[in-house]
């Protein structure tokens, strides 16, 4: 996950921590901010509680792919790919905040150790969180995040000048949560154009996107123009 994090949407309950892992990364990138070639590879798995102590007890394997193809002297193209898993190994707790009302058994997962899919940094045009599950809290519906991720984009990018690039995108992306069985068919997609300009005073650059859902559905939460700092990937 990339990007700011609405902290009023993943809030929660009092939880502790402790995690050890293995974790590669390779980065062949000409520039982290305005790439023309090259890519990144990351591969981590998170064990967490058990020995450790803390009050999730979980393993979490996470691979993220990125490739960037220079084209000509203006123009490139890449791709991203993040996916992610995460396995509680406590079994007796709850996996959503329904389960916890019911129960009163602390959760497996607490919401802000989830995936969360939709958002200008992961499927632009969907708000934040909203591709995948949701849960009720308070008598109110809300987004929960999910244990399963999959989250893919593509991007053809090209400079117009020194500070202005047009990009032309097309993202896909779902979060499952725990009781959902991996399912392709439900990636949604949005595809659109942006105006990335790089200022003087900062290395990444100001976005303006305009976003298209090409599949509505019936409680989609999509917001056509979104503006924000940061590249997707």
């Amino acid at each position: 996950m990339n990007g700011n994090v609405p902290i009023a949407q993943i809030s929660d309950f009092t939880y502790s921590q402790s995690s050890i892992g293995p974790a590669y990364n390779f980065d062949s990138r000409d520039n982290p901010f305005d790439t023309t070639r090259g890519g990144r590879f990351s591969l981590g798995l998170s064990y967490s509680g058990g020995p450790l102590g803390g009050s999730i007890h979980s393993v979490r394997p996470t691979l993220g792919m990125t490739k960037f193809f220079k084209l000509s002297r203006r123009s490139t193209f890449s791709f991203n790919s993040d996916l992610g898993y995460m396995l509680p190994l406590n079994k007796n707790c709850s996996n959503t905040l329904d389960e916890q009302q019911a129960t009163s058994k602390e959760l497996c997962i607490p919401k802000g150790q989830r995936f969360f899919a939709g958002g200008e940094y992961s499927v632009r045009g969907f708000s934040y969180g909203t591709l995948g599950p949701n849960e009720t809290f308070n008598g109110q519906t809300v987004i929960a995040g999910g244990y399963k991720q999959a989250v893919f984009n593509t991007e053809y990018i090209f400079k117009v000048n020194d500070p202005l690039r047009l990009v032309w995108f097309a993202d896909s992306g779902w979060a499952w949560g725990y009781h959902d069985k991996i399912d392709l068919g439900k990636l949604r997609y949005s595809t659109g154009a942006e105006l990335r300009i790089f200022l003087p005073v900062f290395q990444f650059p100001i976005r303006f996107i305009y976003a298209i859902n090409p599949q509505r559905k019936p409680g989609d939460k999509f917001e056509s123009f979104q503006f924000t700092i940061g590249n997707t990937y």
